[in-house]
């Protein structure tokens, strides 16, 4: 290959030409040279398109469902147990002694009543009779009416207070009860029942009763022995001593 620079006018720029010439004839190939480091991997190739889905299979018909089994029968109901015989009642035990009448409480007008019989007191056989008082000591809105009926008149709670003195002029032992009855009707659980002797006895109890205006209450008694009484004792001497009314009867009220 030949070169060289061309002449030109002035002011103008100076060329280099090369000419090439014929290739020679190759050499001989060289030894082969080193393995070059691999080059980076290639870039990945787009996913190609998934195949269509397979049709799905027929389904297998259901199976039978099973019968239902038969219920049991229902066992007997067992025979019920016998109830147990009540025991019988106690005896009543005897009355306490009637304690004082205690004073009205604040705010409560304080309406009583004290009253007695100074008769002897009999009895029909088998016959509910109202116990007499013959004898108002003192009273404040409470009053006897019809020789019997203790009446209040104003309503309110009151206690009831009595003392008797019951005997009997046969032998023998008899049963006598007493009992209060209100506004014509019997107490549910008032009653005092009483074997009694020819021997005397004191029978002493007080009631809480609460009643409207004008109510009454009524002291009963009652025994299958028509010898059955109850007894007032006269003044009394050496030392002396006052009477002993057949009945005394005291009312207060406490509400």
């Amino acid at each position: 290959m030949n070169s060289g620079w061309a002449a030109c006018r002035p002011g103008e720029k100076a060329l280099y030409w090369t000419v090439k010439g014929r290739d020679g004839a190759s050499g001989p190939m060289g030894p082969q040279g080193e393995v070059g480091p691999s080059g980076p991997p290639g870039a990945v190739g787009p996913t190609g398109t998934p195949g269509p889905q397979g049709e799905v299979g027929p389904s297998g018909p259901p199976g039978t469902n099973g019968t239902n089994g038969t219920n049991g029968l229902q066992g007997i109901q067992g025979i019920p147990g016998t109830n147990g015989t009540n025991g019988t009642n106690g005896l009543p035990g005897a009355d306490g002694a009637v304690g004082p009448t205690g004073p009205p409480g604040p705010g409560v007008v304080a309406y009583y009543g004290s009253f007695y019989d100074a008769s002897l007191q009999t009895i029909t056989a088998n016959t509910a009779t109202a116990m007499l008082l013959d004898t108002t000591e003192s009273s404040s809105g409470v009053s006897v009416v019809g020789g019997s009926q203790i009446t209040f008149a104003h309503a309110g709670t009151y206690i009831v207070q009595y003392a008797t003195q019951v005997s009997k002029s046969d032998g023998g032992a008899d049963v006598v009860d007493f009992w209060l009855r209100t506004n014509g009707i019997d107490v549910p659980w008032s009653n005092t029942s009483l074997t009694l002797t020819t021997s005397s006895r004191t029978i002493a109890r007080n009631y809480l009763v609460t009643v409207t205006d004008g109510g009454y209450v009524e002291l009963m008694w009652s025994s299958a022995d028509a010898a059955m009484q109850l007894a007032f004792s006269p003044a009394g001497t050496g030392p002396t001593r006052p009477e002993v009314p057949s009945l005394y009867v005291t009312a207060t009220r406490v509400g």
